[in-house]
C-alpha cells in the first residue's frame, strides 16, 4: 500500500493523516522501499520515486502474483454503475496484426493516463481520487464454447449442412 501510494506522490504527512500507521512503521516501510530503490528517502522524510510512473512489474514476480489473487479479483467486484467509473466488454475476431494495433493504441492510453496523473499531482489530495484502469487484450473464448467445441477429429465426421429444399443422401 505505502509503495502504491508513493509512487502515486503522497507525502509522509499525507499517509499519516489518511492512514492507520505510525510514523515510526511508516518510516520503516519507506526504509524498505529505499533498499528496494524503488524511492530515495530523504532527510526529513521527504520521498524521492526512483521508478518512473508507467514502470512495469516483473512478469510472474511477487507483485503480479499479489495483484491476480487480491487485487484483481477486488477490482471487478463492482457493477461499474457508479460515478467515475466505467466497464467496456468488446468481442470480435482479429488478426494477429490487428491484434498489436489494439495493443499499441492501449500502451497509447496508458501514456495519456501517466501525463494526465503527473499534470494533476500539482492538485491538493482531495482534488484527486486513486483512478485505476485496466485494459486487458488476449485471443479467449469464454470455457462454456470451448467445452461445446468439436474437436478436429469430430469435424471431418460432421455431415454437410442440407440447403433448403434439398434433402440429405
Amino acid at each position: 500500500m505505502v509503495g502504491v501510494l508513493v509512487l502515486s506522490h503522497w507525502t509522509v504527512e499525507q499517509i499519516l493523516e489518511q492512514y492507520q500507521l505510525s510514523q515510526a512503521q511508516l518510516v520503516g516501510l519507506l526504509t524498505r522501499l529505499d533498499r528496494l530503490k524503488i524511492i530515495d528517502l530523504l532527510p526529513g522524510n521527504r520521498i524521492k520515486v526512483r521508478l518512473a510512473r508507467n514502470f512495469a512489474w516483473r512478469k510472474g514476480g511477487p507483485i503480479q502474483g499479489f495483484f491476480e489473487q487480491r487485487v484483481q479479483r477486488q477490482f471487478f467486484e463492482s457493477s461499474f454503475l457508479g460515478p467515475g467509473e466505467l466497464r467496456l466488454t468488446v468481442h470480435g475476431s482479429l488478426s494477429p496484426r490487428s491484434n498489436a494495433v489494439l495493443q499499441l493504441r492501449m500502451r497509447k492510453l496508458a501514456e495519456e493516463l501517466d501525463a494526465l496523473a503527473e499534470e494533476d499531482k500539482q492538485l491538493d489530495q482531495q482534488s484527486r481520487a486513486g483512478t485505476t484502469v485496466v485494459l486487458a487484450i488476449r485471443p479467449w473464448e469464454l470455457s462454456l464454447f470451448t467445452e461445446l467445441r468439436r474437436r478436429k477429429a469430430d469435424l471431418r465426421t460432421v455431415p454437410a449442412p442440407v440447403s433448403p429444399g434439398r434433402t440429405a443422401r
